[in-house]
C-alpha cells in the first residue's frame, strides 16, 4: 500500500509540475501576443502620424470657402446647363464659372465629410453661396437638416484650371 501511495505522489507531484508549466508556457505567450499586438498598434499610429504630417507638410489650400445648398426634389429630371438631365441619385453640382465636367472635391468645415461631384449645372446665384450639390452628394455631407452648410472646395485632377 506504501508503495501504491508513493507512486500516486509521484505522479501527482509530477502532472502537478507539468500542469504549472504549461500554465507558465501559455502565460509567456499570452504575454508574447500581447507585446506583438501592442507593437503593432504602436506602428501602426506612428505610421498615421507620419501621414499626416506629410499631408500637414503640402499646405494644400481650397480652390474656393463658401455656403453649400443642394437642389430641390422638383429639379429632379429636368435638364441642367450642360444639356445632362438631373438626376437627385447622381453625384453632379452648379458651379457658376468652373468648365462642365470638372470633378470637386466638397468638404463640410463643419463635420469633416467629403464628397467628389461633377459640374453640371450653372449656379447658384444667391449671394455667398458657392456650389449647389445633388441630393446624394448633400446626403454623404450630411447637409440635408442644416440646408445650408460652410463647405470647401477642391479641384480633383485637374491642372488645365488655375487656382486663384
Amino acid at each position: 500500500m506504501r508503495l501504491l501511495s508513493f507512486y500516486f505522489y509521484n505522479f501527482a507531484a509530477t502532472m502537478k509540475q507539468d500542469f504549472i508549466e504549461i500554465l507558465q508556457r501559455n502565460l509567456c505567450i499570452r504575454q508574447s501576443v500581447t507585446c506583438l499586438r501592442l507593437s503593432l498598434l504602436l506602428a501602426l499610429l506612428a505610421a498615421g502620424s507620419l501621414v499626416v504630417k506629410a499631408q500637414d507638410s503640402l499646405n494644400v489650400k481650397p480652390f474656393q470657402t463658401g455656403l453649400a445648398t443642394y437642389y430641390s426634389a422638383k429639379s429632379h429630371g429636368r435638364k441642367m446647363s450642360s444639356g445632362k438631365t438631373y438626376s437627385k441619385a447622381g453625384f453632379t453640382c452648379a458651379h457658376r464659372t468652373l468648365p462642365f465636367g470638372t470633378m470637386v472635391k466638397v468638404v463640410n468645415t463643419k463635420n469633416g465629410k467629403s464628397t467628389v461631384v461633377e459640374v453640371a449645372d450653372r449656379g447658384p446665384f444667391a449671394r455667398g453661396r458657392v456650389i449647389d450639390l445633388s441630393n446624394s452628394a448633400a446626403t454623404e455631407l450630411d447637409m440635408l437638416r442644416a440646408g445650408v452648410v460652410p463647405v470647401e472646395l477642391y479641384i480633383v485632377n485637374d491642372s488645365t484650371i488655375k487656382q486663384p
